[in-house]
């Protein structure tokens, strides 16, 4: 199959991870790219990201400017979006990629189900893909595959089942910095409550993996009950971004339920923490057969993020128009 020519938008930790994967794999001809950060804006591309071949074109400082130098170079078939994690942040951006006849892959948290707290924009969203002929789809590792994919696959075998429980606990010191603050390090613990409070801080996308596992197995249900504390350190630790004393925040701990009229229910936890003794991710399904998965020290967050993008593109391109989530792509 011929490569997907690329438009690359957002080029942090993630963003240049996507395009180092998407040439990896072959998958992905770069014919455009922003970021609006001024010492990357005006760079080649190829220098930005450190892989040869990458592209020699500069990086454009706005969206519109890189869709507008990828019609210059012969028109691109997907724009891949890595900036924002909600909704609200990222609609332009979206409306703008759509306008253009560009197929979408995004790693928005909140784009993975968007339907759960964003119904009339994820309706608007559809609509326009629909009628320029185009799909849209938010992926990534978690939200995006551990906590919902991967579990709904893990069904497949099973007769019947009455409830689902997957866990994703991670050791965070070993992950980007930008993950180490989002989960609190080093916060007091009412400092972190109060945030947390305005979701500002912790996972996001836990609630939205739980809704698209439902959907999945064709659940129906009236709520999810999501919950969110801090971890808090009880001897120094943290890593070279993050000094964390005693009674500080080392981490977050999430869980999102889902129970039915029916009494089935789904369990999804998100620990993040520095220096988790025990990492891995676990699927436990109770059904006919049961079903249980672990793996051993969980998958890399980072790597695995721009895996899950690149491994989708081709899939998104050929898929019927409108805003999907990734259950309802092929899975190969």
């Amino acid at each position: 199959m011929e490569k997907v020519r690329t438009i690359h938008v957002g080029l942090g930790p993630i963003g240049l991870q996507i395009v180092q994967a998407a040439l990896e794999r072959g998958v992905a001809e770069p014919v455009a790219a922003a970021d609006v950060a001024p010492d990357i804006a005006g760079r080649p591309l190829e220098e930005v990201v450190g892989t040869p071949g990458a592209g020699d074109f500069a990086v454009s400082d706005s969206l519109g400017e890189a869709i507008a130098a990828a019609e210059a170079a012969g028109g691109a078939d997907a724009l891949i979006l890595a900036t924002g994690s909600r909704i609200p942040a990222i609609m332009g951006q979206l409306l703008a990629a759509i306008a253009g006849k560009l197929n979408v892959v995004s790693t928005a948290e909140e784009l993975t189900f968007p339907w759960l707290r964003h119904a009339d924009r994820a309706r608007e969203i559809d609509g326009e893909a629909r009628r320029r002929g185009v799909t849209v789809v938010g992926t990534g590792i978690n939200p995006g595959f551990l906590l919902d994919l991967l579990p709904l696959l893990l069904c497949r075998p099973c007769r019947t089942v009455s409830s689902v429980t997957a866990r994703r606990i991670v050791n965070v010191s070993l992950r980007r910095p930008q993950l180490q603050k989002k989960v609190g390090s080093g916060m007091s613990e009412e400092e972190y409550l109060a945030l947390a409070a305005d979701g500002a801080v912790g996972h996001v996308g836990l609630g939205e993996s739980a809704a698209m596992l439902a959907a999945g197995l064709g659940w129906t249900h009236d709520s999810i009950q999501e919950s969110i504390v801090p971890v808090i350190a009880r001897e120094a630790c943290g890593t070279e971004h993050f000094a964390i004393r005693p009674g500080q925040v080392m981490g977050s701990h999430q869980v999102a339920r889902i129970h039915t009229a029916e009494g089935k229910s789904i369990e999804l936890v998100c620990r993040m923490t520095h220096g988790e003794p025990d990492p891995h991710d676990e699927v436990i399904i109770d059904g006919d057969p049961p079903v249980h998965l672990r793996i051993e020290g969980g998958v890399f967050g980072d790597t695995a993020t721009a895996g899950c993008t690149v491994n989708i593109l081709r899939q998104t391109v050929a898929a019927a128009p409108g805003l999907l989530a990734v259950k309802d792509l092929p899975v190969t």
